[in-house]
């Protein structure tokens, strides 16, 4: 099945899961006609659709109206690389998407513009991930497989269509890593990191950090630098209601137990709080802006620090 038939069967799985469970959006409510996301290219020629073509000029037009991209100076690139971390200018981020394609799971534009379903964001252990309502995590979690479904269908046509004399292979899931401390009698194996159903890897808490630690802090890293984007001098700073936005981008990158909700929430906090005053550091030390922080954003920064009280503290 092509992938342009796949994201229509998906679609239409998508409706009618929605119309059974009112606790998820509908297809009325979600933005419609966004198939064109992972139907980059053509079959064999490898070419650009013309419908993807428009639909970047379309996603390109919609973020320039928001007030962040002005704020910014440009736009947050969606590519599979930049993953929403990079402000660039337009043309930069149409050359992107036309080369990588968008990132997985983006069929709502919500670091420009749009918004998730209402749910829990007052809370930061709730939404896009593992909820303690388990039959509103079971939902939401099969949306999620049925949009990677997509992903996964559309990377797979662009490989055999740039490499048709490449036969294919059944690739056999890499072995669950053993966690330190676990009851588990497989060979451990650090290397390999232990993914859930979407393909995220899962990590697990350990002590005031977690484990694999280096794929927990790159989702930290890079959930601070999409979602950053106010004048905030520290994490204690940034609203509650922001601080669950900021959670649950984290849970769109990885994944871990139920059981371990609550220590991975009071870890991500600390840890966070960590590692955006590290990059602040950074940023002062190299003494420009760095490129995932708006125009606007950083110049309130740099008169805040620039003030007497700050600068005895």
């Amino acid at each position: 099945m092509c992938a342009r038939r796949w994201c229509i069967v998906i679609e239409a799985r998508v409706l009618r899961f929605g119309k059974i469970h009112s606790g998820i959006k509908t297809m009325d409510q979600f933005p419609s006609n966004r198939a064109w996301m992972y139907d980059r290219n053509h079959r064999g020629r490898g070419a650009l659709k013309v419908s993807f073509v428009f639909g970047v000029e379309e996603f390109i037009t919609k973020a320039c109206e928001q007030d962040r991209y002005h704020n910014d100076g440009g736009v947050r690139c969606p590519c599979i690389k930049c993953d929403c971390t990079k402000i660039l200018e337009k043309r930069v981020v149409k050359v992107h998407l036309y080369k990588h394609g968008f990132k997985p799971n983006y069929l709502i534009w919500t670091d420009h513009g749009e918004q998730m379903p209402e749910g829990d964001l007052d809370n930061d252990g709730t939404s896009m991930g593992v909820e303690t309502d388990g039959e509103r995590n079971d939902q939401f979690m099969l949306m999620q497989d049925m949009v990677h479904d997509v992903d996964r269908c559309t990377s797979s046509s662009a490989c055999v269509a740039s490499n048709q004399s490449t036969p294919t292979t059944n690739v056999t899931p890499s072995p669950p890593i053993s966690i330190p401390g676990t009851h588990s009698s497989s060979t451990v194996n650090e290397l390999d990191v232990e993914e859930d159903s979407n393909h995220r890897p899962m990590i697990r808490p350990i002590g005031a950090g977690f484990y694999p630690s280096k794929t927990a802090s790159k989702a930290i890293t890079a959930t601070i630098k999409q979602k950053f984007d106010q004048p905030w001098l520290t994490w204690g700073a940034i609203p509650k209601r922001e601080r669950g936005l900021f959670f649950q981008c984290f849970k769109i990158k990885v994944s871990w137990r139920v059981e371990d909700e609550d220590k991975v929430l009071k870890n991500f906090r600390s840890k966070a709080s960590h590692r955006l005053l590290e990059m602040f550091r950074e940023a002062r030390k190299e003494g420009k802006k760095p490129n995932w922080m708006g125009d606007i954003v950083w110049n309130d920064l740099l008169e805040k620090w620039n003030k007497p009280t700050y600068r005895r503290k």
